[in-house]
């Protein structure tokens, strides 16, 4: 598997899964960079294993030497997004959302306002999820919802906000 980073400058031309010093003498296996749109380095790199500090050299483009590093990379959920916000019936509301195939369940914020201030949690469990309802609401009081994927020890950013008035 590869993992695809962006550095924010160009002060490294060339990378190295390993240390510096077997870089130095393997060059066949150095990876360069390309330009992204906002002119950094993006560079590509062969990744054997997730969830591990994992040895990394960089060339230096100033001092002209390779320098030790390490990088994780981890597997981290996609961003969700939420379908509909719809009232079901007195002070509940139903929520449908897209299922991600690496999801174990997803967290649902809601509050009264947009900025999602002192927003309550709940999390549905279970990848196959798809849609979840919310009771216990003020009937009459407009409610704000996102939602955000969950898997291990990771979490995806928020969906964008999706609101509704309560039945």
């Amino acid at each position: 598997m590869t993992a695809t980073f962006r550095l924010d400058g160009t002060g490294y031309d060339k990378l190295y899964m390993g240390t510096a010093e077997a870089a130095a003498s393997d060059q066949q296996n150095w990876v360069t960079y390309t330009e992204d749109k906002d002119m950094y380095y993006c560079f590509t790199v062969p990744v054997k294993e997730l969830d591990k500090n994992l040895p990394l050299a960089a060339y230096g483009t100033k001092g002209k030497a390779w320098h030790d590093h390490s990088i994780v990379f981890s597997l981290a959920p996609s961003k969700t997004t939420l379908k509909s916000v719809k009232a079901a019936g007195r002070g509940a509301v139903k929520l449908t959302w897209k299922t991600q195939n690496i999801a174990q369940g997803y967290q649902i914020q809601y509050a009264k306002t947009a900025a999602m201030k002192k927003a309550k949690t709940v999390t549905k469990a279970g990848k196959i999820s798809s849609s979840a309802a919310v009771k216990k609401l003020t009937s009459g009081s407009k409610y704000y919802f996102r939602i955000r994927t969950y898997n291990a020890n990771y979490r995806s950013g928020w969906s964008t906000v999706k609101s509704v008035k309560v039945k």
